[in-house]
């Protein structure tokens, strides 16, 4: 499987090099059966009449949940877990740097350039990067958001929207804010708390474009905002893409630790584990 290996930088110490052949196979044995990944990989190399795997047969197979555990072959990978094995899912805990206070959004992105990313795809949204750490007073955001229906020409993204809710540890406040960005220069914000739609308050964000067909946001969000403590251990956290209803079929929503719409239920989230301290430069 060299060419797994190099398409996604698999290292010999993850749990993925670990695996070797048990990628594609129900064990590490090259000759084994092959698992619902390595079926799919085969599907691909049947349908394009050759033995020689690529790079874009990989990718055209990423979006499949193929061992139906509910996340996505390449979001699976991107968690160091193995996609044709329900047993093997990314972990809900999720642990990150605390940062020394950050003096502006400018900086978001410069100082989560080393935190490691989760990603996340709905159909034809993908948000390739998802980078979070905390200060003792906020959580900071890194997010790069593609989308195939993204106009480039007039840096459009028709509401494909980013969401983050949090809860606290007992499950009875949730808050979600959700962000719309609409171009360069606009977009909306809001938060969502106790059934309501509000503004958003002291959240400073910022969205520039990508290209293809794509945004980055950073955000620093208060605590006070999502009405969390910033002295827990732990805090119940979940992001969802969300695009626009095409024409022919509703919106496409993904969520990075549960189904559709699980950020209702608290059970459902993640938990973002502070790790160290780790002074900003």
């Amino acid at each position: 499987m060299k060419v797994f290996r190099e398409t996604y930088g698999v290292k010999a110490g993850s749990a993925l090099g670990k695996a070797y052949c048990a990628v594609c196979h129900t064990s590490v044995g090259k000759g084994d059966k092959l698992n619902p990944y390595g079926e799919a990989i085969a599907g691909v190399l049947t349908e394009k009449k050759t033995r020689q795997l690529t790079k874009e047969m990989l990718a055209s197979i990423e979006e499949l949940d193929s061992d139906g555990d509910g996340v996505a072959n390449g979001d699976e990978i991107t968690a160091d877990s193995l996609p044709g094995d329900a047993k093997s899912t990314p972990s809900r805990e999720w642990k990150v740097a605390v940062l020394a206070p950050i003096a502006g959004v400018d900086k978001v992105a410069d100082l989560l350039a080393a935190v490691k990313p989760r990603a996340l795809r709905a159909g034809g949204v993908k948000l390739e990067e998802l980078k979070v750490a905390l200060t003792d007073t906020a959580l900071a955001i890194d997010a790069k958001v593609f989308d195939r229906a993204i106009t480039p020409q007039t840096k459009e993204w028709t509401a494909t929207s980013l969401g983050l809710a949090t809860a606290t540890a007992d499950g009875k406040t949730m808050t979600r804010l959700l962000f719309t960005p609409k171009s360069v220069t606009g977009g909306d914000v809001q938060l969502v708390s106790a059934n309501a739609v509000q503004a958003a308050p002291n959240i400073a964000w910022q969205v520039k474009a990508l290209t293809p067909c794509g945004y980055e946001l950073t955000a620093l969000i208060p605590f006070t905002a999502l009405h969390l403590d910033a002295r827990a251990k732990s805090m119940a956290f979940e992001a969802t893409v969300q695009a626009a209803p095409a024409a022919e079929g509703g919106a496409k929503f993904a969520a990075l630790f549960g189904g559709a719409k699980d950020y209702q239920t608290a059970d459902h989230f993640g938990a973002l584990v502070p790790v160290a301290e780790k002074p900003a430069p």
